[in-house]
């Protein structure tokens, strides 16, 4: 009788467990921080440059300074060493896909050592992902092609699903790529020119 009473209250205990930890996955929900004080910076006369362009991006409203190693951004943004295709990979923040990275293949060694040469947001027709972690400007998915020229001004590139920005000597700053509704869909950022 014993044996039955202590067999169920151990039942009941891991039910019970069980319950809270699907409780608790179920509220924990990743957020996106948006920088509320960030101040959109006018364009520059004769256009951006990288160093002026790169001071106002944010990830996930973090401010980095470019080129960036995934350390910077802290402990809940990991590798998806499983995506990995040469020297670009998905980054998860907190389990979930945030965005991509290109590894400078000058560097070698721990992965959250190396520098990152250009990022992107992730697939956006992934349903596992995470939206919203990159902005340039102020502008991120969802803005719309108006706000994007008056946040970055006119592309260097203009198509009606693409903008790409360059600096004065040609190099690629970033591209964004726009859905049928006309908003961002997509944004790369390119520092490559100074690795």
């Amino acid at each position: 009788m014993q044996k039955q009473i202590c067999s169920l209250l151990l039942c009941g205990c891991l039910l019970c467990s069980a319950g809270c930890s699907d409780g608790e996955q179920a509220s924990s929900a990743v957020e996106i921080v948006v920088d509320s004080n960030f101040q959109a910076a006018p364009v520059p006369d004769g256009g951006w440059t990288f160093e002026s362009l790169s001071e106002t991006v944010r990830i996930n409203g973090k401010s980095i300074t470019l080129p960036f190693c995934i350390d910077q951004l802290g402990e809940d943004y990991v590798f998806d060493e499983a995506s990995q295709v040469g020297t670009t990979y998905t980054i998860l923040y907190r389990g979930k896909s945030a965005f991509i990275v290109k590894l400078s293949e000058a560097d070698t060694g721990d992965l959250r050592q190396r520098k990152a040469i250009r990022f992107g947001t992730d697939d956006p027709n992934k349903t596992d992902g995470i939206t919203g972690a990159i902005q340039i400007n102020g502008i991120g998915e969802g803005a719309t092609m108006q706000e994007v020229k008056e946040a970055l001004g006119t592309p260097y590139e203009e198509t009606d699903r693409s903008f790409n920005y360059t600096d004065a000597d040609g190099n690629k700053l970033c591209y964004l790529l726009f859905n049928d509704a006309g908003k961002v869909q997509a944004i790369f950022y390119n520092f490559e020119i100074i690795t």
